[in-house]
């Protein structure tokens, strides 16, 4: 038997860690009641209305889950959270590390985007000079000096990446998304 469940996207920020989104479960199937929900005729469904205590409840939940071994964890208590229209949550997940809410709308925080993108960069750059190191001793051992020139320009454009100016100056992450390193 398939179950559809009904869920609401809800946004979590956090005063330290990327935003995040919980689905909140309205309409569910099973044979223990969640708080403040109430079965549907005689089960095995259930609906739990989206309300702000209920919600809240679910937080608190996630925040005080427990491991495998039974311990308490304490996670990171959102400092706000926003019930969502999914449409709005962005499908491309490069940036959700930069995204907020704007009243009850999904927004990137365009300096943590800017940051995001530089890290980025900067991984890619690790990934890349090792493969120019190799790139670079195999020119050298051949004597071919114009090659292994071109082999340190492209690694002084990988160093400068993160410094881009264009990075400072980006307005959206699809004006990010088009500032790469020109190989």
């Amino acid at each position: 038997m398939r179950y559809t469940y009904v869920e609401i996207p809800v946004m979590l920020e956090f005063p330290t860690e990327p935003a995040a989104v919980m689905n909140y479960t309205v309409q569910g199937c099973g044979d223990v009641l969640p708080v403040g929900a109430s079965w549907i005729g005689t089960g095995p469904w259930w609906t739990r209305p989206p309300t702000r205590e209920n919600i809240q409840r679910k937080i608190d939940e996630r925040t005080a889950a427990r491991n495998e071994a039974g311990e308490l964890i304490h996670a990171e208590a959102p400092i706000r959270w926003t019930q969502v229209n999914p449409a709005e949550i962005p499908q491309d997940r490069t940036y959700r590390n930069a995204l907020c809410c704007v009243g009850d709308k999904v927004r990137y925080d365009m300096p943590k985007a800017r940051e995001w993108h530089r890290k980025m960069l900067r991984h890619e750059r690790a990934r890349k000079f090792v493969e120019l190191d190799g790139d670079r001793a195999a020119a050298a051992r051949t004597g071919n000096s114009a090659l292994v020139a071109d082999i340190d320009a492209k690694a002084q454009r990988w160093a400068d990446a993160p410094a881009d100016p264009r990075i400072d100056e980006a307005q959206s992450v699809e004006e990010l998304k088009q500032i790469k390193v020109e190989e």
